[in-house]
């Protein structure tokens, strides 16, 4: 499956399938030779070779992440989020297989400093919220595929485009009230001057049209 580019939905999932193959394998072959003593002593020892090297592995690269699983109340669809515990880095991921395996979507522009909120808003949209490092919360929402009647739920800040009619857009609402994503502009103060402050007088204008 990873040549495909697919991963495990769970990181340590990997490990834990090597593991019962070990121990399968290692049960097998002691059922075969269960009267030749030396032969045992060198599967047993085997089969600790395999497990120390296997948890070993396991232990260094079963939990850089912390994975995220959730399903739509109809259990159609599968929302499955990473966040690297180091760096704070999100990835959706999509395309889930068996329920095992997935394959990484996107990875999202500001890093995770706390846990990830989610919210099934229907069963083909689902909402994720959390602070970034600078402490702004941000959100992001993961849709799947269309209802089968040309209407597909996206994530949409443009309004030129429903001039001509091909695009229709309507509000988001979340318990009786209206989603909305808040922009912010920094600099730093030591920075400021005449030409920061008109600038974001600009962008506060620009933002603030109708």
């Amino acid at each position: 499956m990873k040549r495909h580019n697919y991963e495990y939905v769970i990181d340590i999932l990997e490990y834990i399938i090597n593991q019962i193959i070990i121990i399968s394998a290692t049960i097998s072959l002691i059922l075969l030779t269960k009267k030749e003593k030396i032969k045992n002593i060198i599967i047993y020892i085997l089969c600790i070779m395999f497990s120390v090297i296997n948890i070993s592995f396991m232990c260094n690269n079963g939990f850089k992440n912390k994975c995220i699983i959730s399903f739509s109340n109809d259990f159609s669809n599968e929302l499955v989020v990473k966040t690297n515990k180091n760096t704070g880095a999100i990835k959706i991921y999509r395309n889930q297989k068996f329920f095992l395996f997935a394959k990484e979507k996107e990875q999202l522009d500001y890093e995770l400093d706390g846990k990830i909120k989610k919210q099934w808003l229907t069963n083909d949209v689902c909402g994720i919220t959390y602070k970034d490092k600078n402490g702004i919360l941000q959100e992001y929402v993961v849709t799947y595929g269309d209802r089968g009647n040309g209407i597909l739920p996206i994530e949409s800040m443009l309004k030129q485009a429903e001039s001509d009619g091909t695009i229709k857009t309507i509000p988001l609402y979340y318990k009786q009230n209206q989603m909305n994503r808040q922009y912010y502009a920094f600099w730093k103060k030591e920075n400021t001057n005449p030409v920061i402050s008109d600038f974001a007088n600009i962008i506060k204008e620009m933002f603030n049209q109708e």
